[in-house]
């Protein structure tokens, strides 16, 4: 199976086995944690409206994902 295309707005991020890094994955021994949020950068996203993923500005609209 590959991996799904990754869109241009992501474009400008790392990737690691053919999937896009997310700006707020933690890392481990420089390797991304997928589903792990680095606790920096999660704080530094939210308190500067950056998107949690690109790590670009938000706009006026956006989606907010929350899981347990």
């Amino acid at each position: 199976m590959s991996a799904p295309a990754i869109p241009a707005a992501c474009a400008h991020r790392p990737t690691h086995g053919g999937l896009d890094v997310p700006y707020v994955s933690f890392e481990h021994n420089g390797l991304p944690v997928f589903g792990g949020l680095d606790p920096g950068k999660r704080t530094r996203a939210f308190e500067n409206g950056l998107c949690q993923i690109c790590e670009r500005p938000l706009e006026r609209w956006f989606y907010v994902l929350v899981r347990p």
